[in-house]
């Protein structure tokens, strides 16, 4: 698979420890797979207290794209237990 990124002069950098995000300017948490694993996996890798701190804390930009939007709204329709792994991050609704 290709995949087209428009270059807006900026660097990359892949976060591989919570702790990482402090060193960027703003994060984008793709998604693939899926919901539970990927909410299961954030929260056993201790990436939900870290994302909710560089987001409202530290004020990081934040982009969640397809299971990465769905993993950071308020409220998540058709998921078993969604209290559980919705972030709340972003106050929309998903399906």
């Amino acid at each position: 698979m290709k995949v087209g990124v428009i270059d807006c002069s900026v660097a990359p950098v892949r976060v591989n420890r919570a702790a990482g995000m402090l060193a960027t300017d703003g994060l984008s948490l793709p998604g693939v797979g899926n919901f539970a694993d990927c909410a299961r996996l954030l929260h056993e890798g201790g990436w939900t207290t870290a994302l909710r701190d560089a987001v409202q804390g530290y004020k990081r930009p934040l982009q969640g794209v397809c299971v990465g939007m769905r993993l950071l709204a308020i409220r998540v329709d058709n998921q078993r237990a969604v209290d559980a792994v919705c972030q709340a991050l972003v106050p929309v609704g998903a399906r």
